[in-house]
This record gives structure tokens, sequence and C-alpha cells, in this order.
């Protein structure tokens, strides 16, 4: 999970994004299924919604959870071809 060293706002939060995928590219290797993309997916959304249950939710860990989701997305996209790596 990214540490959150400033206040995230809606220009920022791209950056965040691109540093999870960048971490996450480093630890592990391309994708080699839609299923195995799912179900990164479908792994790290969970654990958004397990947080949000909570009696007292931490929003910096929501919003961390929401970033590698979003850079999941984006490696199901890349690493299955549906767009081009730069």
């Amino acid at each position: 999970m990214s540490k959150l060293s400033k206040p995230i706002t809606v220009d920022t939060f791209p950056e965040l994004v691109a540093n999870e995928l960048d971490r996450a590219r480093s630890l592990h290797d391309d994708w080699p299924s839609m299923e195995h993309g799912f179900t990164v997916i479908m792994k790290e959304l969970l654990e958004v919604l397990d947080e949000m249950r909570k009696r007292a939710p931490n929003n910096s860990f929501i919003l961390a959870e929401v970033s590698q989701v979003a850079a999941c997305c984006q490696r199901f996209a890349e690493d299955l071809n549906f767009c081009k790596k730069e």
C-alpha cells in the first residue's frame, strides 16, 4: 500500500495511481489472463469494502486502496493488450 505523504487532490490522484502501478510492476510479472486480472481487481475492491464497513473507517487507507484498484484497472488494460503501454 502506498504511503500518503501529502494531501491527495483530483490533480495529484493520477500520480498516486502511477506510483502504485510502478510499484506493482516491480513486484509482479505481467498478468497472464483476464481471469487473473479480474481476481486481483476483486481482491482490491473487497479490501475497500471491508474498510468501509468498519465502525470508524480509515479514509487514508481507503484512498490508498482505491488507488490500487485504479492501478489494477490500468494494468488490466495494458497487460491484456486492450491499450498500449507508453
